[in-house]
């Protein structure tokens, strides 16, 4: 199937001069593709457990995820449930100036998440912004509840995922090379899936 469409795409740019590219900066709309939530939340499972690189400002240590289920999408914000852990806490005061650190120790906790994306194009990097909701961490902290205070690791931070290129598609028509490359342009979510948006630029070249 792939090699029948490749086929009949390179049949219909055969005749194009040498070096002629198209690409979305002549006005063709982009490519959309839609993936399931089923298939998010599958390869998020796959990617766990994840440990969040970087401290707050009011807690140091290791934080990982460890279960994220109900995953939901929605109009630019994705629904889901997420259980944390911390392995040797410490929580961070400053008196005159002076950082002190109070070991806490380690802790869990799972709660109901809600994140906004955000696709920076001209680097391509998604951003995701987690909140728990229902769940004050700073008040949570001052109460002495170290668990759910693990969510100031998380909470309205802004965590970028860098994307790796799209490799080329490259198909032969006669005495022409078609090559054909594929820029991200946006990713956002959507009821039930995530949609990534695609910018396709087609160069041909004669054969060496």
């Amino acid at each position: 199937m792939k090699k029948t469409f490749f086929t009949l795409l390179a049949s219909a740019l055969f005749l194009l001069p040498a070096q002629t590219a198209f690409s979305a900066t002549t006005g063709e709309p982009p490519i959309t593709i839609a993936i399931p939530e089923s298939v998010i939340s599958r390869a998020l499972t796959e990617t766990l457990p994840l440990t969040l690189a970087g401290d707050s400002r009011r807690l140091e240590g290791a934080i990982t995820i460890v279960d994220i289920s109900g995953l939901k999408l929605y109009n630019k914000i994705i629904i889901c449930h997420i259980t944390l852990t911390g392995k040797d806490l410490s929580l961070v005061t400053t008196v005159a100036d002076q950082d002190i650190r109070l070991k806490l120790g380690n802790a869990s906790v799972d709660f109901d998440c809600e994140a906004e994306l955000r696709f920076d194009e001209a680097l391509q990097t998604l951003y995701i912004t987690p909140v728990a909701r229902g769940i004050e961490a700073e008040k949570a902290l001052e109460n002495g509840d170290i668990g759910q205070a693990l969510l100031l690791f998380l909470n309205g931070r802004e965590f970028p995922i860098a994307l790796q290129d799209i490799q080329p598609i490259i198909a032969e028509a006669g005495d022409k090379m078609i090559t054909i490359d594929n820029h991200i342009s946006d990713i956002g979510a959507a009821a039930g899936m995530l949609r990534i948006s695609l910018l396709p630029e087609i160069t041909t070249r004669p054969k060496p």
